[in-house]
């Protein structure tokens, strides 16, 4: 949960800067939050990866790890 609480907190501030500067409507930087929604999530898998799971994880604890993480960032 508190990888999903960064990932929407950062992404809260990053439409918030979009919307301030008034580029809400830039195709091109809009595009830019996809690559860095999915860095985010797979810098958080490695993270979880290395401090919780000694180094090991398999693909379904990856797979519901993002999608965890991935809910509670859309929630924010």
């Amino acid at each position: 949960m508190i990888y999903g609480l960064y990932i929407g907190i950062f992404f809260t501030f990053f439409s918030v800067l979009l919307y301030a500067t008034g580029q809400t409507n830039n195709k091109a930087l809009g595009y830019i939050s996809f690559p860095l929604y999915a860095l985010a999530i797979v810098l958080a898998q490695i993270h979880y990866r290395n401090s919780e799971l000694n180094g090991v994880i398999s693909y379904g604890q990856a797979v519901g790890f993002a999608v965890a993480a991935m809910l509670f960032s859309g929630i924010i």
